[in-house]
């Protein structure tokens, strides 16, 4: 993949036009697209000042969507650093992310290679090379570590975990598959949990992560006046009383029996974080636990969770 790309005429301009292909991975093997757009300039929204080669810099940014056929989305940011106010370019750095989306939605970053032009000519603009991301760290720093971390130890505990679940996948990208995880209302079992331990090493220095989003797929069965609420727990057995959670619920408030497939999506805002990752790349003893509990009025309700797969989030520490 080249790291460059030249703008391929000589007169300023208030439209940039780019050409970038992107690779998407899925289960029918790798896809790539050329994909075209043109942005107006002067409608970018200023994101930083400050000096970088030039004493008057201004980062510009832009998101955009586009559809194409297989791909859900596609949303690109585009960092455009001006040495003056518009249209004097002087670089641009490029980073995109495709997100692909069959039942569930999962993200897949891209790579591409970029070529950019300038049109509508507004005076003479000697020809300039576009430097993408890679010469621009600070400008497009990347938001996970350069070297992910790979699981040393994994284990689990709880009554929903009774045989051990099929465990697939990373660290980064996990898959759980549940055996026994099976709650009944009313009864013994109407509160079922299991909670995964994973340690992981090999990260890059100087990084933390946390526990993003959770997804656990299921059915559940609903007398009326029953529900279902769910936990999603995280924290790291080196500051365990540091906890994230998370819960949501559902409900039959109608007359008749709830039978459907479930997706119960966590989403954690009060995160715990990881030790900040050391020339080891040691992340922790990351603990997650979730948790179904059966209720009602006296009528009966069912749940049962299929599988389980969660998103992490890093930071620099």
């Amino acid at each position: 993949m080249d790291n460059t790309a030249k703008l391929r005429t000589e007169t300023a301009s208030t439209a940039l036009n780019l050409t970038f292909r992107s690779t998407v991975a899925d289960s029918g093997g790798e896809h790539t697209r050329t994909h075209k757009l043109t942005t107006d300039i002067p409608r970018l929204a200023p994101i930083q000042s400050g000096p970088l080669s030039s004493s008057r810099t201004t980062v510009y940014k832009e998101d955009r969507q586009l559809r194409e056929p297989g791909l859900s989305s596609l949303t690109m940011q585009i960092p455009l650093v001006l040495d003056r106010p518009i249209p004097w370019i002087t670089s641009i750095a490029e980073t995109l992310r495709a997100t692909t989306e069959p039942a569930t939605t999962t993200t897949t970053t891209t790579t591409a290679a970029a070529e950019a032009s300038t049109s509508s000519a507004m005076g003479p603009l000697a020809r300039l090379t576009v430097l993408l991301a890679a010469a621009f760290p600070a400008l497009v720093a990347s938001d996970t570590p350069s070297s992910l971390p790979h699981i040393t130890s994994i284990s689990f505990s709880g009554n929903g975990c009774a045989k051990d679940p099929g465990f697939s996948g990373g660290f980064s990208d996990p898959s759980i598959t549940y055996n026994s995880f099976s709650a009944r209302y009313p009864g013994e079992s109407q509160t079922v949990n299991c909670e995964v331990h994973i340690q992981a090493s090999g990260a890059s220095p100087g990084w933390q992560v946390t526990l993003k989003d959770n997804w656990v797929r299921g059915r559940v069965a609903l007398g009326p006046g029953t529900s279902l609420t769910y936990y999603t727990s995280v924290y790291f057995s080196q500051d365990a009383a540091r906890t994230g959670s998370v819960r949501g619920t559902v409900k039959n408030d109608g007359g008749d029996i709830l039978r459907q497939d479930v997706t119960l999506h966590s989403e954690l805002h009060n995160k715990a974080w990881s030790p900040c990752t050391g020339s080891d790349g040691y992340t922790g003893i990351l603990n997650i636990n979730f948790r179904g509990a059966l209720q009602g009025d006296g009528s009966w309700a069912t749940f049962e969770a299929y599988n389980q797969n969660w998103d992490l989030e890093w930071r620099r520490c």
